[in-house]
């Protein structure tokens, strides 16, 4: 696929939240599936994300958050649409600990098992799957999920689109992130997410907020 086409369909989705609402699903806290609706904060995020792809750079973001706020879920959301519909495109969703890895996991599993083609645009085939462990399409593009134990998943592979949750919290950061950052390409088409509640003054989190 040429970069102008991969460029489109891009574009097509950039309504996020009618794309969300329209071809995503969530369970609730009542474990009711619904449609994905964005919330405060994830419309905060998605308005980020829209400044940076108007200005043709590449998205890169760092979420302080509150609990409960479902940024999680958004933001698998924005690594979700930027995978599952192009070819060649790799990705790293990382957490602090197996337990938010496993709820990630479970978070694009539902989005890929629930997906309502929106506006007629299929999903890409999926190849495979494997829990805790990776989401695999046809056409070479996979979601691979990790804990920040492993802190050489960001040297593995060169990663398009990452995500790393729960960043405060993990135990050799700054490690982990130089890694991530050496091998990501800097085109306008890839996605760093790095979010997280608060663990305190100091650490590479903390000043990664105070530098953005």
């Amino acid at each position: 696929m040429s970069p102008e086409t991969a460029r489109r369909i891009v574009e097509g989705m950039r309504e996020h939240a009618d794309f969300c609402a329209s071809s995503l699903s969530i369970r609730n806290k009542e474990g009711v599936t619904v449609p994905l609706v964005l919330t405060p904060a994830q419309v905060k995020q998605q308005q980020l994300v829209r400044r940076q792809e108007t200005a043709a750079a590449p998205v890169r973001m760092i979420c302080l958050k509150a609990r409960q706020v479902h940024m999680s879920v958004g933001s698998c959301a924005q690594i979700f649409k930027r995978v599952a519909f192009l070819p060649g495109q790799q990705a790293l969703v990382m957490a602090d600990i197996l337990a938010r890895t496993t709820s990630l996991y479970n978070y694009m599993l539902q989005f890929v098992q629930s997906y309502r083609p929106y506006h007629g645009l299929k999903m890409l085939p999926v190849k495979s799957t494997r829990q805790n462990s990776v989401i695999e399409f046809e056409g070479g593009s996979k979601i691979d999920f990790r804990t920040a134990e492993d802190t050489d998943s960001g040297r593995s592979f060169s990663y398009r689109h990452v995500l790393l949750s729960e960043y405060a919290f993990y135990r050799d950061a700054a490690t982990l992130m130089n890694g991530v950052i050496g091998s990501m390409p800097a085109d306008a088409l890839t996605t760093l997410i790095v979010e997280s509640t608060a663990n305190g003054m100091g650490g590479p989190f903390y000043e990664m907020w105070r530098k953005a």
